[in-house]
């Protein structure tokens, strides 16, 4: 038996937007994850996929009663063993019927008013392919921590992406439908950070400075906290995969620094600086411009970055700003 969803012959109309919310063992927050999209302030026909993931808590369970509860509306999409975060999403994507897609992982959540505000923002910006925007971090018991990033209301090209690195919150992201093809595409896994930029290329990116989700941070099933060699690796084909004649030599090699740059902070953190110096190489080999020049931009990057989070820390130890200053990405 393949993959398993429900059926209903009252889902006829059409949804504005089809709200994807990724599950695996995320039975201690699902119920929160769905209900604040449930509530939402909307005035449009919405359907929401929950794609559980075999998970061996009792995810499946609270997802089905949810689906029970709202069977017009909330619809799981399932298998018979564990696909994976990539193939657990693409089969979301296949399914989603709206004009509108939302993105949101089973351990996040929205704050009121979100899509609302988000439909608006992309109907009276044809040329924007998506639109973001900041969010609370919280810790395991929803406490605020501190804030997502340090940009308020802003559009992004592609250029910019590239340049400043991954500081969006995908589960706060909401794309139009007519990009699916674009995104089912992509063939190979890939992290956040490789769809912001596949998104970009079809127009700019929104990120509304209101905080309209929370994220839920280093919890037990994401891939950041649990495999950091593997989102490297996915981050550097994110990089790789910009097309040079969409940017120019400065703006790649800008991208190229700032990846090094988180590398150069995790050798630092592990004190592992042989894991620097191998990724020094394979950035050098591809960069467009010579390794002074890059080493510069590292620098300066490096820099700016670093006394952000310094200046975060002695905030913190201070408390002069309170445990919710702490900005997890800046840009």
């Amino acid at each position: 038996m393949g993959t398993t969803e429900s059926s209903s012959s009252d889902r006829v109309i059409a949804p504005v937007v089809s709200v994807m919310i990724m599950v695996y063992n995320h039975e201690r927050y699902l119920a929160e994850a769905i209900s604040s999209v449930l509530e939402q302030d909307v005035d449009f026909p919405m359907e929401v996929l929950i794609g559980e993931d075999c998970s061996s808590d009792r995810s499946r369970q609270i997802a089905l009663d949810f689906e029970r509860q709202f069977p017009t509306v909330v619809r799981v999409i399932s298998g018979q063993s564990n696909v994976g975060a990539f193939q657990n999403a693409r089969r979301l994507i296949v399914a989603a019927r709206g004009e509108f897609i939302a993105y949101l992982d089973g351990d996040d959540f929205w704050m009121p008013g979100k899509l609302r505000r988000q439909v608006e923002a992309l109907r009276s910006r044809p040329d924007c392919s998506a639109v973001f925007s900041n969010a609370k971090v919280v810790d395991h018991s929803g406490e605020e921590i501190g804030r997502f990033n340090d940009v308020g209301d802003a559009e992004l090209s592609l250029s910019d992406m590239l340049q400043a690195g991954n500081f969006l919150h995908t589960s706060s992201m909401l794309f139009r439908g007519s990009l699916k093809g674009a995104i089912l595409s992509l063939n190979n896994e890939f992290i956040d950070f490789r769809l912001h930029l596949e998104l970009a290329k079809y127009g700019s990116l929104r990120q509304l400075s209101a905080f309209l989700s929370a994220y839920r941070v280093n919890t037990e099933s994401s891939m950041v906290a649990n495999d950091n060699t593997k989102v490297r690796e996915l981050y550097w084909q994110a990089v790789l995969s910009v097309d040079r004649s969409s940017v120019t030599d400065r703006e790649y090699c800008l991208g190229i620094a700032d990846f090094l740059r988180r590398v150069l902070f995790r050798s630092i953190a592990v004190r592992d600086f042989k894991l620097f110096a191998g990724w020094w190489k394979r950035a050098s080999e591809v960069s467009p411009c010579d390794s002074w020049r890059l080493a510069w931009f590292l620098v300066t990057r490096s820099s700016r970055i670093g006394g952000l989070l310094l200046i975060d820390r002695v905030r913190f130890w201070l408390r002069h700003s309170g445990r919710t200053d702490r900005v997890l990405y800046h840009r």
